[in-house]
């Protein structure tokens, strides 16, 4: 198959820039086991990321279902599922299936869970809103309810305006109940369509929930970005990391994507400050997925596009220095061979330093891989690919990134198609 991004990022210019890249490559794998391939009946298509719970059930959702029909779809509007672990392979369940309209339809990103067992995430489309032709989206909550299924509540409607729309990149979960995350468009700038935002959704005390916008992507071509389509990572001061597909300052000025962070002030007002701006060419540009921190509070993720001369995307480190300056260091650059192209999400650290990630195409399959970036003596990093999807019953083209057991033993994914009739896959590889 060849690669393409489904949800694709504006296409710019590249320039040629440089800095380091320090690789060595592997190509033994690991081995791979489908737990779920999808039949179309009820769901199909699972783009986003799996959440894990302390008993080791996973959730997940699909972009589409057959038991809805959606205005302006494709198909169903989407669900929310759980897989189970059994004594024989893994138990399958539909929790909630999306209806459009008020409700909401096409669940994008990955779901998080509370202390208590519920489920948060953000649809793509639906919400009621007339501004968007099939609503500009929503956050929901997944309660258990007392009948052993799970009731969904709506806790924000995007209207399409300065408060934000399409929340394409999920939200993360506060020590106080806060939720927070981007919308890749709305706000104002870039026409009618906005530039996207950063928002707060907090519990009020009778019941609901209150949206305030943190910050809002002011225009085409800015310095700061614009169209933050990764979820944001929260650190333990309560300030706010992410990625923008476009803006900047690369790219001969159109802006190949920034990563950024909102500060609380002492206004009460957030402060953002650009982290980095990618220039296109080797250093990469396009990026889409969310950032992760590790101990020492280095930032690691992805690029779509640049780093090597194919342009397949890049894997990405932000070091802090003095001054509040980040330095970047180029870890891989995707060929478009063997190591894969296009890494459309961020990366899963594990205890040992070790980066997980996923492309979504090429590889010796031709349909995408999972690989592994570990880190040796000298700052050098040495890149293995654990899977190579063939597009057959293995799965097809992972869209989305990947989780760790706490074992650190087993990682689990989605592919949104391949399998055994071609409709997505839930897998586990052992590293």
């Amino acid at each position: 198959m060849t690669l393409g991004k489904i949800r694709s990022p504006l296409s710019r210019a590249a320039v040629s820039m440089v800095i380091l890249s320090l690789t060595a490559t592997g190509w033994a794998e690991s081995r791979e086991k489908v737990l779920h391939a999808f039949r179309g009946t009820p769901a199909k298509y699972p783009d986003s990321s799996l959440a894990l719970d302390a008993a080791g059930n996973l959730y997940g959702t699909t972009a589409e279902s057959d038991s809805t029909t959606c205005a302006g779809g494709e198909g169903g509007c989407g669900i929310v599922f759980e897989l189970t672990p059994t004594s024989t392979g893994w138990s399958y369940t539909e929790l909630y299936a999306f209806k459009g309209g008020q409700d909401g339809s096409d669940p994008s990103y990955s779901l998080i869970l509370d202390t208590a067992g519920n489920l948060y995430g953000t649809t793509v489309s639906g919400g009621g809103s007339q501004i968007c032709s099939v609503g500009c989206g929503t956050v929901f909550e997944l309660t258990p309810n007392s009948t052993g299924g799970w009731t969904e509540n709506v806790l924000y409607r995007f209207q399409g305006g300065i408060d934000g729309r399409n929340p394409i990149g999920g939200v993360v979960l506060d020590g106080t109940g806060n939720l927070y995350g981007p919308t890749e468009m709305g706000g104002e700038g870039c026409g009618s369509v906005g530039c996207g935002t950063v928002f707060e959704l907090s519990p009020s005390s009778g019941g609901g929930w209150t949206e305030q916008v943190l910050y809002v992507f002011p225009s085409y071509g800015n310095s700061d970005g614009f169209n933050p389509e990764g979820g944001v990572t929260i650190d333990a001061d309560g300030n706010l990391y992410g990625t923008t597909n476009n803006g900047g300052t690369g790219c001969h000025g159109a802006g190949c994507g920034t990563v950024f962070e909102l500060s609380p002030n002492s206004t009460g007002g957030w402060t953002e400050s650009v982290l980095h701006r990618f220039q296109g060419g080797r250093d990469g540009q396009f990026s889409s997925g969310s950032v992760v921190f590790d101990q020492s509070r280095n930032l690691y993720g992805t690029t779509f596009r640049g780093g090597s001369k194919a342009g397949c995307g890049t894997v990405f480190e932000l070091t802090p220095s003095s001054g509040g300056k980040w330095t970047e260091s180029i870890l891989h650059r995707f060929r478009c061979g063997k190591d894969g192209g296009g890494p459309q999400t961020g990366v899963t650290l594990d205890a040992a330093g070790n980066l997980y990630g996923t492309t979504q195409g090429n590889g010796a399959g031709g349909n995408g891989t999972v690989f592994k970036l570990a880190p040796v003596s000298g700052g050098k990093w040495t890149f293995s690919v654990l899977h190579s999807f063939t597009g057959k019953r293995d799965g097809a083209l992972p869209q989305a990134g990947l989780i760790l057991d706490p074992t650190g033993s087993h990682l689990f994914g989605t592919t949104i198609y391949g399998g055994a009739d071609g409709l997505g896959v839930v897998f586990e590889i052992t590293p």
